[in-house]
């Protein structure tokens, strides 16, 4: 990992950035980037550091979302991570539906058989809130 300059990506614009203390007393910090002054504030708004001295004492973690791009993003997370359910659950079931493909079953097993074939389909045709 290339040694970080104490700035923000696009040091041209102002915003709240994850940052991480390299002494590891705190996870995760919120601090505010001050494009004129080239410095870092606190959310009290108190000048904290140049982006000079900021650089040998803190990580840079990436900006903060604003709420209305953190709910995108978790809605596309959780959009994906359906899709993925959705899928592999299917996939459950056609394998279940392949082990029970021989010609001569009983009863029971055929209906295990339709019952995961259609599960399968059924969980193909789900729809994904989002």
């Amino acid at each position: 990992m290339a040694e970080w300059d104490g700035r923000p990506q696009n040091p041209e614009r102002m915003g709240w950035h994850w940052l991480r203390s390299v002494a590891g007393d705190l996870a995760l910090c919120p601090m505010w980037w001050d494009a004129y002054r080239r410095a870092w504030r606190l959310s009290t708004g108190r000048l904290l550091w140049s982006s000079a001295l900021l650089g040998d004492s803190w990580r840079y973690v990436g900006p903060c979302l604003p709420p209305d791009e953190m709910t995108a993003a978790l809605a596309a997370a959780r959009r994906e991570g359906a899709e993925e359910m959705r899928t592999r659950a299917a996939a459950l079931c056609l394998r279940r539906a392949h082990a029970s493909a021989e010609d001569d079953l009983t009863p029971i097993e055929e209906a295990v058989r339709d019952e995961a074939i259609y599960c399968a389909r059924a969980i193909r045709a789900l729809e994904i809130e989002g």
